[in-house]
């Protein structure tokens, strides 16, 4: 069975030339490599399809222009930062049988014999947190996940049809929270695949902690959970996110993990990217009206499912780091 890979770059370098060479040596003659790039590539590419998107508009609209340019196709995603084990695309490969989304292990580039992430819990205003992050990989987490990971996830062709794009308007970070969030919705779940091995140099894109991250990721957590969270927890979100940011705030009193980094910038977008978040409220409930008509997992059972993955709270107050 065909899978073309999407890598997303900005100018190649040596992260995206190993990611490269990882997959080239896995491809069967049907397989295609297509490469999204926002910057003038360092060295040209011959042998694969490459697409210059003549400057940064955000990964939603790279991860777009890349499935586009293939219609039809089961897509393996990954950002230019991570590097394939040599059976990673045959494992994957294997699991499409069914229409679903398949999150590989995702191990540290810095620490290989640790997970960075098998995917993330999701808490229930909405903000994602890596599973399993600096466990080691014989870890036992559940099969299925809420939210697949961004840096790399396999995507069958079936979901891509009738999820649709991924939300530009989004720009960068929590287009995967969204997506994920839309897929289960119409019926399609995520499989972790702990067989498939995918190594990441966390951070290496856009930094651990910065203040435009932080408002991307509050902004777009509002906007994903307006589209499809049950009616009645998002009248609790404000509560869910306020009891978040005092756990994460005592984390960062007692210097724990990630929390401890923060800087009072990185708080700062956090507020405003709330506030940007919810000024969009009208917009995300039209996105929502939309989708509500193809909707196969009604607000009861998609409830249930949040709570069962819902992270422990050791891993929100202290999250681990490489």
């Amino acid at each position: 069975m065909t899978i073309h890979i999407l890598i997303i770059t900005r100018n190649g370098g040596e992260l995206f030339e190993k990611c490269l060479r990882s997959v080239e040596k896995q491809l069967q003659s049907s397989d295609r490599i297509v490469i999204v790039h926002s910057a003038p590539l360092r060295k040209p590419l011959f042998t694969h399809k490459s697409i210059y998107t003549h400057g940064f508009r955000g990964y939603a609209h790279a991860v777009n222009v890349g499935i586009s340019s293939i219609p039809y196709s089961h897509w393996l995603i990954l950002n230019d930062d991570t590097c394939l084990e040599p059976n990673c695309v045959e494992v994957l490969r294997k699991q499409l049988f069914r229409p679903a989304i398949y999150q590989p292990q995702i191990r540290s580039m810095n620490s290989p014999s640790r997970i960075e992430n098998a995917g993330h819990w999701i808490f229930l205003d909405g903000f994602n947190i890596a599973r399993g992050r600096g466990a080691l990989p014989s870890l036992e987490l559940p099969k299925y996940l809420p939210v697949f990971s961004g840096a790399s996830a396999l995507l069958h062709k079936t979901v891509i049809e009738q999820v649709g794009a991924f939300d530009e308007d989004l720009h960068s970070f929590g287009e995967d929270v969204d997506w994920s969030l839309r897929a289960i919705r119409k019926g399609f779940p995520i499989q972790y695949v702990p067989e498939a091995i995918v190594y990441h140099k966390l951070g290496a894109t856009f930094g651990r902690s910065s203040r435009q991250k932080a408002r991307w990721v509050e902004r777009n957590r509002v906007q994903a959970i307006i589209r499809s969270m049950p009616r009645h927890l998002l009248l609790q979100v404000p509560f869910w996110t306020f009891y978040r940011f005092i756990v994460q705030s005592l984390g960062a009193a007692i210097g724990r993990g990630v929390a401890s980094q923060s800087s009072s910038e990185a708080a700062i977008g956090a507020i405003l990217g709330n506030i940007e978040g919810w000024s969009k409220t009208r917009d995300a409930w039209k996105k929502r009206k939309e989708d509500r008509l193809d909707w196969r997992l009604r607000d009861r059972p998609f409830y249930e499912m949040l709570k069962k993955h819902h992270p422990p709270l050791r891993d929100v107050w202290h999250p681990k780091e490489f």
